[in-house]
């Protein structure tokens, strides 16, 4: 049984016997992470601005922010 939390799909945890392939699933997401920054040139005016992020590639799945407050 697997559960989703906040879009992770993470093993469901019975006992501690659960515990080792927990943590090899989330050690191995954790591996193939990128992080991506930019420098916005918009004023910091205290808003919220929605982003999105694309993949060409189907077979990756992206995981990001909806957006930021400029502040």
């Amino acid at each position: 049984m697997r559960r989703n939390y906040n879009q992770v799909n993470l093993p469901f945890l019975r006992d501690a016997h659960d515990l080792n392939p927990a943590t090899v699933s989330i050690a191995d997401e954790l591996s193939k992470q990128y992080y991506l920054g930019y420098r916005s040139l918009g004023a910091k005016d205290g808003r919220w601005h929605s982003i999105r992020v694309e993949v060409r590639n189907r077979a990756y799945r992206v995981r990001a922010r909806r957006g930021y407050i400029a502040s």
